[in-house]
């Protein structure tokens, strides 16, 4: 199976901090990048870029449950 760059790239792992709510990617930072597009945690640790695969985490255990609050 070949692998190109571009997919090496873009399938990456980017971690932010725990209060992050929302992320935005526009893909890698050469010419062949994608249109902005904003991803929104909700109430899980990682959203996954639909363009180019690119993993957004957070800290770990910063959801918080309903007893927290």
């Amino acid at each position: 199976m070949k692998s190109s760059s571009l997919e090496s790239e873009a399938e990456q792992v980017i971690k932010v901090d725990s209060d992050v709510s929302t992320v935005c990617c526009r893909g890698t930072d050469n010419a062949l990048g994608h249109p902005a597009v904003y991803l929104t945690f909700s109430d899980q640790d990682s959203v996954r870029c639909y363009y180019c695969g690119c993993e957004f985490k957070r800290a770990v255990n910063s959801v918080k449950s309903p007893k927290d609050t």
